[in-house]
């Protein structure tokens, strides 16, 4: 250990019990601090490593610069600073003195303010992720309105607002305490021994929530709790049970149509895939996030003057196992977010290793469908050029019009997304035929601004029965 680990002894032995059972012993024992210290290097080493790549990997790819990519670059960077903020002090914590506290009030302030935000801001883009990504699913035509990069960054900036405002209160009222004298050792012969100020117990400072103030206290700790981890479990609980039920009710289109058996088990396929994201999503928030929250209601709601020892060894127990959960989570994310996507993983390779070693890594196997140009129809226009194929990706200059489907070439073969299979040029349609799309973004640089790429969802024949039909996916 780096500091003095012997417990605090006073003239008075009451005193000695007094600030023991209080504050407990000045080190972490061995038992404890040797895993801690262990978790939380690996945590921080993956956690910088996992959100730093998230961050170049959006940056240096053009294609990733999508409003989805944008809040993940927010919930990256969150991460990134809760993680640099916080742990390095943990870290010390466990290998130094738990008390005094030795770095000031200015530092105790700062990052009780810090952490805290970057916290807030972390739930938050959680949050709008996931209410983006039901607003993609389940109401597609709607989604031009929310899913732009102006109206992303701006819903960003927004989340980073609030959790800066709601964090501030947390950084007044995170102070220095010193345990007060218990009244049997005020005005002995012996307090100048013991005391500073003959109110206080010297050496015994904490960085915490100002303990003279424990109406705000609970009020903080409470709202923390409500605004910050119940109301958006409940929300995105909420929003992903309706998206699997949407995805349920696709399936069911998908069973009625005449498309051809490998291309329901691909759909399938992307379905479990996408299941599997939004319960990791929900996992790893709710099982993260729970023993944090625990540990500070336990702080407002049980009276520490007054444990049994069974007590504070539940309450050791949790404050050690939130704080591994609560840091975990910033490490995990870049995985649940990103490492799940085919296309993250894709562009991760590409980007991190050198072009050898990435073709060696990246999977040939994909879900995009590959055909030679020979297969293609090439229009050419004054204004464009379209490849035109049955498929399901239309270039359009407005919502109303429907004219051909959008490949891109890449020398002697063109990729298409495959959705909905027609045996109908989907330009040949009724535009009326056309039930439902989905913007996609436009990560071309041979297209304008104004060429919008959509995803057919559904389309109808002339009697308005279903043709074809495919649940949105990532």
């Amino acid at each position: 250990m780096v500091g003095d680990c012997e417990n605090l002894s006073f003239p008075d032995g009451n005193l000695t019990a007094y600030v023991y059972i209080l504050l407990g012993g000045r080190c972490v024992e061995l038992s404890i601090a040797l895993p801690t210290v262990i978790l939380y290097a690996i945590i921080l080493f993956l956690g910088i490593v996992g959100n730093v790549c998230t961050c170049i990997v959006i940056i240096r790819n053009t294609s990733m610069h999508t409003a989805t990519n944008y809040y993940l670059f927010s919930l990256a960077v969150s991460d990134l600073l809760m993680l640099v903020l916080g742990l390095p002090m943990e870290l010390f914590s466990a290998l130094d003195t738990v008390y005094p506290y030795r770095f000031g009030e200015f530092v105790c302030k700062l990052r009780a303010f810090l952490v805290e935000f970057t916290s807030y801001a972390s739930i938050l883009t959680i949050t709008a992720f996931s209410i983006e990504r039901w607003l993609a699913i389940c109401f597609p035509l709607k989604v031009q309105l929310f899913s732009k990069l102006t109206r992303a960054s701006k819903l960003i900036s927004l989340a980073w607002a609030v959790a800066f405002v709601c964090a501030t209160p947390m950084g007044h009222y995170v102070i220095i305490n010193r345990l007060p004298l218990p009244t049997f050792a005020i005005n002995q012969s012996w307090t100048h021994l013991v005391s500073d100020d003959g109110w206080t117990v010297k050496d015994t400072d904490f960085c915490a929530l100002d303990v003279a103030a424990p109406t705000a206290q609970r009020v903080l700790i409470q709202f923390a709790f409500w605004a910050f981890f119940c109301v958006p479990i409940v929300i995105i609980s909420v929003l992903y049970v309706h998206i699997g039920l949407k995805l349920r009710v696709a399936d069911e289109y998908l069973r009625k149509s005449d498309d051809m058996a490998k291309d329901r088990r691909r759909v399938y396929r992307a379905r479990k895939s996408v299941l599997r994201v939004l319960v990791a999503v929900v996992a790893a928030f709710f099982i993260c996030w729970l023993p944090f929250h625990a540990q500070r209601m336990l702080t407002i709601i049980v009276d520490s003057a007054n444990v049994s020892a069974a007590m504070q060894q539940i309450y050791l127990f949790i404050f050690y196992l939130s704080g591994y959960f609560y840091y975990a989570n910033s490490a995990v994310n870049p995985i649940i977010y990103n490492v799940l996507s085919q296309k993250f993983r894709r562009a991760f390779c590409r980007t991190i290793f050198p072009k050898t070693l990435a073709k060696m890594l990246i999977d040939t196997s994909s879900d995009k469908c590959t055909v030679t140009r020979k297969s293609l129809h090439v229009f050419s226009s004054t204004r464009r050029n379209f490849v035109s194929m049955p498929g399901t990706f239309v270039n359009a200059t407005a919502p109303r019009s429907v004219t051909l489907i959008r490949g891109r070439i890449d020398g002697e073969r063109a990729t298409i997304n495959e959705g909905c299979k027609l045996s109908t040029p989907v330009h040949l349609l009724p535009n009326k035929q056309v039930h439902s799309m989905v913007e996609l973004p436009n990560d071309s640089q041979n297209v304008s601004d104004i060429e919008r790429l959509f995803r057919i969802v559904q389309l109808n024949d002339s009697n308005n029965r279903t043709i074809c039909a495919t649940p949105p996916m990532f």
